[in-house]
C-alpha cells in the first residue's frame, strides 16, 4: 500500500511533463531516462527519520535544471538540497570570483557526500 502511494505521488509529480512512472514493483534503486521529455531520474528507496519507507529521487532536465525530492510513505513530498549549477560574483571586488568558486565547489562536494550516503 505504501509503495502504491509513493508510486502515485511520483506519477502525479511528473504528470505535467508526460507519462513518467516508476516500475512495478519498485526496485530499491533505479534510473528512468525519458528521452522524449528530457528527464533523467535516479531514485532510491530509503527510510526516513521515523523509519518509514520513502523514495528519494534526483531529477534533471535541460531546461528545468536539477531537483532533489523525497516522497514520504503518506504521499507528501519535500524538496531536498541539491547541486548548485552556477555561482555569481562581483567582478568589481578583488578575489570575489575565487571566493564564489570555492564556496560553490565546497557546497557541491557536501551535497555529493550526502547523496552518496543516501544511496545515490
Amino acid at each position: 500500500m505504501t509503495l502504491d502511494i509513493i508510486s502515485n505521488t511520483f506519477k502525479e509529480y511528473f504528470a505535467p511533463f508526460g507519462n513518467i512512472e516508476l516500475p512495478n514493483p519498485i526496485p530499491p534503486k533505479g534510473n528512468i531516462n525519458q528521452g522524449r521529455t528530457g528527464w533523467q531520474i535516479t531514485y532510491v528507496l530509503n527510510e526516513d527519520d521515523h523509519h518509514q519507507v520513502c523514495l528519494d529521487f534526483l531529477a534533471s532536465h535541460p531546461e528545468a535544471g536539477i531537483t532533489h525530492v523525497r516522497i514520504d510513505s503518506d504521499g507528501k513530498y519535500s524538496y531536498l538540497d541539491t547541486y548548485r549549477e552556477s555561482y555569481t560574483f562581483d567582478p568589481n571586488i578583488e578575489g570575489d570570483k575565487e571566493r564564489a568558486e570555492k564556496e560553490f565547489l565546497e557546497y557541491n562536494r557536501k551535497i555529493g557526500d550526502e547523496l552518496k550516503a543516501r544511496g545515490f
